[in-house]
């Protein structure tokens, strides 16, 4: 009797896993690679600005522009961390800006731009 009923407890658990839905698989979320750079100028009036980047400096031959908002707030001088997108011509823009620290990198080189 009790392997009866051990075998019909097996059968129902069986059945109602088969009965029962898979999980719904979410995709892995892709990892951008992020960059390091300073904010070399910045245009309050304008709402855009341009960060300093040596690796992207060799690759493109070019400041990185931005006009999205820092995580942290723009400070010129601060070191930035950024996601990167190309635009219609191949020059580099900084997506999901993050300020990883306020201290001055090579300000001598960074200015505020406001009439251009």
């Amino acid at each position: 009797l009790l392997e009866f009923q051990a075998d019909a407890a097996k059968d129902r658990a069986d059945k109602g896993a088969e009965t029962q839905p898979e999980p719904e698989r979410i995709p892995a979320k892709r990892l951008e690679p992020r960059y390091m750079g300073v904010i070399k100028a910045y245009s309050n009036s304008q709402g855009f600005g341009f960060i300093l980047s040596h690796e992207l400096m060799d690759l493109h031959g070019c400041d990185v522009f931005f006009n999205h908002g820092v995580e942290g707030g723009v400070i010129i001088g601060g070191q930035v961390s950024f996601t990167l997108e190309l635009n219609n011509k191949g020059k580099p823009q900084a997506r999901n800006i993050k300020l990883e620290a306020q201290q001055s990198f090579g300000l001598a080189a960074a200015k505020e731009v406001e009439k251009e």
